[in-house]
């Protein structure tokens, strides 16, 4: 009768860390897809952005009878902020294939006839590489996508500098 009870308590352990394992895994993958949601909007506003810097006067521009090379240094200067932001806001959406997940076909090929705990034990050691994989790629997109909107924040500034530079001459 004892032993029965720890099995049952086994069998209901095992029920109630596949059902975690598996809540888990949705909202760390939710996660990833709001990241990538992100970083495509990040994308789209740095190509807004690349219009404003190219309307920006540069070298040609004469103010107070002077060129404004300094309008051109701080032109190239957005150009090349904007550009690293797209490159690294791009880079973060190139997907890290993880294949630790058992597939259905290998399951009922090589796992059918074996006693279904042991069974769900292992598609749960494979959930759990999985979740390991997601959760670095989420901490990648996320580092790439807080650097993609720092280059962003120093273009914004530099947009400024330059407007100022431009309406003070």
């Amino acid at each position: 009768m004892v032993k029965n009870s720890i099995d049952d308590s086994n069998h209901n352990n095992l029920d109630l860390i596949y059902t975690y394992t598996e809540s888990i895994l949705k909202a760390v993958n939710d996660d990833v897809n709001t990241i990538n949601t992100k970083l495509g909007t990040v994308i789209a506003f740095n190509g807004v952005l690349v219009k404003v810097a190219i309307d920006l006067p540069d070298q040609k521009s004469i103010i107070s009878g002077l060129n404004c090379y300094t309008c051109l240094v701080i032109k190239i200067s957005i150009c090349t902020l904007l550009l690293c932001s797209i490159w690294i806001s791009t880079s973060a959406l190139i997907p890290i294939v993880n294949s630790s997940i058992a597939k259905p076909s290998e399951l009922l090929k090589n796992w059918y006839t074996v006693d279904s705990e042991v069974c769900r034990l292992f598609i749960l050691k494979g959930l759990s590489q999985a979740i390991e994989g997601l959760d670095e790629e989420r901490e990648r997109k996320s580092n790439q996508l807080s650097n993609g909107i720092r280059l962003i924040a120093g273009a914004f500034t530099l947009i400024v500098m330059g407007s100022l530079l431009i309406s003070i001459l």
